[in-house]
């Protein structure tokens, strides 16, 4: 005999679109390999939109985030510094 037990589970849609949020296969690789995503976004109302603002993460530039364009990179775990200068406030 098998040691090894199977069961059957019948899921409502909702159940299964919980399911799914939780399971996001990318997400699951991401944190088995030991990395993540750090994703930094402008889109507030009050935002002059026309200033630049330049990102840092730990002490290195990322480059400019523009108003209602993400930058994104991937970071190893654990803590960092992050750090967003519009040329008049850090």
């Amino acid at each position: 005999m098998s040691p090894v037990v199977t069961s059957v589970v019948d899921l409502s849609d909702e159940a299964l679109a919980k399911l799914d949020d939780v399971l996001d296969l990318e997400a699951l690789e991401r944190a088995w390999n030991g990395a993540t995503t750090l994703t930094v976004l402008r889109n507030g109302n009050g935002d002059f939109q026309d200033r630049q603002v330049f990102l840092y993460v730990d002490d290195e530039l990322w480059g400019k985030v523009k108003y209602g364009r993400p930058v994104s990179r991937e970071i190893p775990p654990g803590h960092h510094k992050v750090r967003a200068f519009n040329t008049l406030f850090w």
